[in-house]
């Protein structure tokens, strides 16, 4: 039987009285397994999971959904949606056609899908896969025209994991889940990310957990309340593109909306003992070629505008130049010097193990190649693979979108982390810390960010401190002057 502390026990009881919520709790604060015992202990229905991939691994010296709920009661019966044709396996399991029982009519009739009477069950769903089922789930009805489900709503109890994937109310994901909240009665998102400070990031979020506020009916409304526009579209826009926004306004009410069904906590504040950890800067030196990758940037033209024309060698050049490459017409090449690998063969020659954070492939292969080089052994979660093991790679190499989010475990055997190279996103960032920096932990953590001198990196750097995008603050600040 699982055991809560005090602060989880208020939440259990907030979890029992609401049928929408989110748990926007700093990661490693135990949101899955309150999770779970809301779902098992309070409804009968069975279970859908909406996770990222990273987030159900069974790798060794890592606990996802799969471990936990089979921890949690072995006799739950767990099926992942994965492989090959989706689709077909979301149908047979769900939407079956069969023939029809009356002999003489051919046309195939549903068969529904019947909870079994003695075991719960738990289906695992990646966010292109929770796609596939809501447009087979929700369908039209051709003399109403509105939307109806084929199942009643307390047939599932939906919790989306890592919630702020589908924060953006116009991607399909986004609509992918308002839809499916719409349809199911029992909804729990989770996501250990900081709410943003972006309004337009909020808003799905309403809209998914059902809070019924004027300023947030649609988006007319919401832009009234919330978004100040300057007076032009831009002339890049086009005949029918709109101003670009200047500021926001109201945030604090527009959060205070959200929270009627949100809790936001921290680690401590869920009653968790955190661990220290030490963040190290690593300056390394600078790169000759570097300031060549400027080169006919004309000061007299905004930032922003040159950016415009020169995407590709301007923020994309200069972030891979920092790591030792030239992204260039001919593809990547490699530079006169790579300080990063240089400091990173000196660090595992050490002996110590690490988890490491990249963003770009070359980064990765170049690392990968070193491993080789020092016959280090080395695991990779990426969006290509997922393939690793705590208990004997001295190193784990993570992509910065896949591996920052839902992975646990990695705290009982590690306790150094680098930062490769530094994502733009602030929420990645966070994230990346929190593999290490969560319960369970046993030692002080040190983060290494690798910053090579006179390069982008300590711009990124700075607006990661402030919790911002940095292309967001790059076009904002631009548009200001």
């Amino acid at each position: 039987m699982t055991q809560f502390n005090p602060q989880q026990l208020k939440v259990l009881e907030t979890l029992k009285n609401e049928t929408k919520f989110f748990l926007g709790v700093e990661v490693g604060a135990a949101k899955t397994i309150l999770a779970i015992e809301t779902w098992f202990k309070e409804t009968t229905s069975d279970l859908i999971v909406v996770a990222p991939k990273s987030t159900w691994t069974e790798s060794p010296g890592s606990t996802g959904w799969i471990v936990k709920m089979q921890k949690y009661n072995p006799n739950i019966e767990v099926v992942v949606f994965d492989g090959d044709n989706i689709a077909k396996q979301i149908e047979d399991r769900f939407f079956k056609m069969v023939d029809n029982p009356n002999p003489k009519l051919k046309r195939k009739v549903f068969a529904p899908y019947l909870r079994h009477p003695n075991k719960r069950r738990v289906f695992i769903f990646s966010y292109e896969s929770m796609i596939t089922f809501k447009e087979h789930l929700i369908v039209k009805d051709k003399e109403t025209g509105l939307f109806k489900s084929k199942y009643p709503k307390d047939t599932f109890f939906l919790v989306i994991d890592e919630a702020h994937r589908c924060k953006d109310s116009r991607s399909e994901r986004g609509k992918a889940a308002r839809y499916l909240s719409q349809h199911i009665e029992r909804v729990i998102l989770m996501s250990g990310t900081p709410i943003s400070k972006d309004p337009y990031d909020l808003l799905n979020y309403i809209w998914i957990l059902d809070i019924k506020d004027p300023t947030t009916a649609d988006f007319n409304s919401f832009e009234l309340e919330y978004v100040v526009r300057y007076n032009k579209a831009p002339k890049f826009a086009g005949k029918f593109g709109k101003p670009l926004i200047k500021e926001f306004k109201n945030y604090d009410k527009l959060l205070e909306i959200l929270q009627r069904k949100t809790l936001l906590a921290t680690q401590k504040e869920m009653g968790i003992d955190v661990p220290e950890h030490t963040i190290k800067w690593v300056k390394l030196p600078k790169i000759a070629e570097y300031k060549g990758i400027f080169k006919g940037y004309n000061r007299s033209e905004t930032f922003k505008s040159w950016y415009a024309k020169n995407s590709g060698v301007a923020f994309m050049g200069a972030r891979s130049a920092a790591s030792g490459y030239l992204n260039g017409e001919n593809g990547i090449e490699l530079l006169s010097s790579n300080p990063k690998i240089e400091w990173l063969e000196k660090a595992l020659l050490t002996g110590n193990k690490f988890i490491l954070f990249y963003n770009f492939d070359f980064e990765r292969d170049t690392i990968k190649k070193l491993c080789d080089k020092l016959k280090v052994n080395y695991g990779e979660v990426s969006g290509e693979k997922i393939e690793y093991d705590a208990t004997k790679n001295q190193i784990i190499l993570l992509q910065y979108q896949a591996g920052s989010l839902g992975i646990d475990g990695l705290q009982h055997h590690y306790r150094y982390m680098i930062n490769y190279s530094p994502t733009t996103n602030g929420s990645d960032y966070i994230q990346s810390i929190g593999r290490l920096v969560r319960g369970e932990q046993k030692q002080n953590v040190i983060v290494f960010n690798l910053i090579v001198d006179g390069t982008i990196e300590k711009m990124i750097y700075e607006s990661l401190l402030e919790k911002e995008n940095y292309t967001i603050k790059m076009f904002r600040k631009d548009q200001n002057e």
